[in-house]
């Protein structure tokens, strides 16, 4: 589990690093600030709960490994933001949040966004499911 999860850090840390290069400086502030709360929030919750993880493996303590999976869930809602909100400018439209949500995971499904994001999207459901078996099974 704990590779799969670095995996994923290692796309994660490519994918910002791209944003940072990328990310629209001539939008509004407003709008600079709530992107960048999303991804620093979503960066935040995924590296604590990899050092949650990381001291569920070490000790065996449970209620770090649901501690883990707790910020994990939270750091997902955020990803699965970003996503959405990619795959609403990949279509210029916007609908029902469920809708949205189902064509963004269409788009990762059939390979419409480039690689790391489908790495980075596909790792993301192995990492959660993964780590919800093992809290499950400890």
């Amino acid at each position: 589990m704990l590779g799969a999860w670095l995996v994923q850090a290692g796309v994660g840390v490519l994918l910002l690093s791209r944003w940072v290069r990328h990310r629209p400086r001539g939008a509004a502030p407003a709008a600079r600030r709530g992107g960048s709360r999303v991804v620093l929030g979503h960066l935040a919750l995924a590296v604590g709960a990899l050092f949650l993880w990381s001291g569920f493996t070490v000790t065996g303590e449970v209620l770090l490994g649901w501690s883990a999976l707790g910020a994990l869930t939270l750091g997902n809602v955020l990803g699965d933001t970003m996503l959405v909100r990619r795959s609403r400018r990949m279509s210029r439209s916007g609908g029902s949040a469920a809708g949205d949500y189902a064509r963004a995971v269409g788009r990762v499904l059939a390979g419409r966004f480039d690689a790391p994001v489908t790495v980075h999207a596909l790792g993301a459901g192995v990492v959660y499911f993964g780590a919800l078996a093992a809290c499950l099974a400890a």
